[in-house]
């Protein structure tokens, strides 16, 4: 992985929540990717790099994907929209 690019942890629901992020300046944006064998370093890390020279970019880990935690409750549409809330709410992006 690119050294601009940064590994983070943090709790959101009480689950292990893994993201990466790079650039320092500009608008923000927020890669999220599919669901199933995929993650935010597989989907998205070309673009971070590419996009960190005038945005600050964030790319998700979703619960039960990627490094971080698989959850022990059903993963439905209300429970995603709920976390993403929770993670936007975290970067305190709008």
């Amino acid at each position: 992985m690119n050294a601009s690019i940064k590994s983070h942890w943090i709790k959101i629901q009480s689950l292990n929540t893994h993201y990466l992020s790079a650039g320092k300046q500009g608008s923000p944006i927020l890669f999220l990717h599919a669901a199933g064998f995929d993650s935010a370093a597989l989907a998205w890390q070309q673009s971070m790099e590419l996009l960190a020279k005038n945005h600050r970019v964030f790319a998700l880990d979703w619960p039960g994907n990627g490094i971080s935690t698989t959850p022990r409750v059903p993963c439905t549409i209300d429970f995603y929209v709920k976390f993403l809330a929770a993670f936007l709410d975290h970067l305190k992006l709008d």
